[in-house]
């Protein structure tokens, strides 16, 4: 599918290429396949415990393919529910959005019945999910050595010291624009576990960047 025009129900412009190169993708595999992407869309919808980038990994074990097979589609997918829901979209107009995109008849109608059954419990739970993000501008930070504590199996022990500098506006046109230092003390296996977390951050938003 060439077309980059909206032609669409889920958006008013233009679908970028890249979506449109992961939407290809997607209808490029089997219906089982193409069902399951949209079941566990829709369970990471409703679960935010679970992460995207295992979703892909657990499919692409059912499906002994590799993880970078299913990446496209699946965030061809993602990207398209996830605007399908921010606008409501009705089962009939899912389909035919999927039909746009190259899903044959038959498929876009087995994933427009399960949007439908499904569409209740996602449009509630997406509409208790507003938060509000505070930007990053900067960040410093610092390792120690514990010298002197009332506990002495603490002396002698690694800490670090971090420093987040993060833009404090509350989205108030009439609120100037402030910063706030925001100081955080980690052990050295809590430093482990936010490395890892980090690293986990990384790597889904390499998944959107590709």
């Amino acid at each position: 599918m060439s077309q980059t025009k909206s032609k669409f129900k889920f958006t008013n412009e233009s679908v970028d290429p890249q979506m449109i190169s992961d939407m290809d993708k997607l209808s490029e595999l089997s219906d089982e396949i193409v069902l399951s992407i949209c079941d566990s869309i829709f369970r990471l919808f409703t679960n935010t415990s679970l992460k995207i980038t295992d979703s892909i990994e657990k499919l692409a074990k059912v499906y002994s393919l590799s993880s970078s097979a299913l990446t496209s589609p699946f965030r061809g997918a993602l990207f398209f529910f996830n605007l399908s829901l921010k606008k409501k979209l009705m089962p009939s107009s899912i389909k035919k959005d999927l039909e746009t995109f190259g899903l044959s008849e038959d498929i876009s109608q087995k994933i427009s019945d399960r949007w439908k059954k499904n569409f209740i419990s996602l449009s509630r739970i997406i509409g208790h999910q507003t938060l509000n993000v505070n930007r990053l501008i900067d960040m410093d930070w610092r390792f120690g050595v514990t010298a002197s504590s009332d506990d002495l199996s603490s002396i002698g022990s690694t800490y670090l010291q971090l420093k987040f500098i993060i833009d404090n506006e509350s989205g108030q046109s009439n609120k100037k624009y402030e910063v706030e230092g925001l100081h955080v003390e980690l052990d050295l296996p809590q430093f482990y576990d936010f490395l890892t977390e980090m690293q986990k951050a990384n790597n889904t938003l390499q998944l959107f960047l590709k």
